[in-house]
């Protein structure tokens, strides 16, 4: 019973929050260059909070091009605050993660279902518990990053006051037992 226990308890930790580790948004536009390209569409906003929605023509070193409604406007870096554009997910992350969780999810109830105890299980029927899982599994990771669709930062002026962020995630282990603290700022 005791490896069961470690079986729950790693599966209830594969849906602890972890932080994520998401690319910042550029701070100059020689980074944003290699974020978007021409021909994506994308929504700026300017330092006074004006935004606006457009096809992006180029980005300089120091001025950024975009389409609106026919005519090409320009901003300079320093009018920018913002820049947005379309994201979309690709399925294949989806299913592998989903995949994954389902086939650990599965194999680990499959692995306390049947114990050391239990004579009526067999190798072939948790086997087919974890494709049965992955499958599933799959299916909804898939259909979760069919339904991402929004806008995401990739451009953000350096703000003159630093943010500051703490998160504190639970460390459980054979032996150990705490706390993850990271604190940004």
């Amino acid at each position: 019973m005791r490896r069961a226990g470690r079986i729950v308890v790693g599966i209830l930790l594969l849906f602890a929050p972890t932080p994520l580790l998401a690319q910042p948004p550029a701070r100059t536009l020689e980074q944003l260059g290699v974020l978007i390209s021409a021909g994506e569409t994308v929504w700026l906003t300017d330092t006074a909070g004006h935004e606006i929605t457009g096809r992006l023509t180029r980005i300089g070193t120091d001025v950024v091009e975009v389409a609106v409604d026919g005519r090409t406007q320009t901003w300079e870096a320093a009018q920018l605050q913002r820049v947005r554009h379309r994201h979309t997910d690709s399925l294949l992350n989806g299913v592998l993660i989903g995949a994954g969780i389902g086939a650990a999810a599965y194999g680990g109830f499959a692995a306390w279902w049947c114990g050391d105890e239990n004579e009526t299980c067999s190798g072939g029927g948790v086997a087919a518990s974890i494709a049965l899982g992955g499958a599933i599994g799959a299916g909804f990771g898939a259909l979760g990053d069919f339904l991402v669709k929004g806008k995401r930062t990739v451009f953000e002026r350096a703000s003159a006051t630093p943010s500051t962020s703490v998160s504190v995630l639970p460390v459980v282990g054979p032996g150990q037992k705490g706390l993850w603290v990271n604190v940004r700022f």
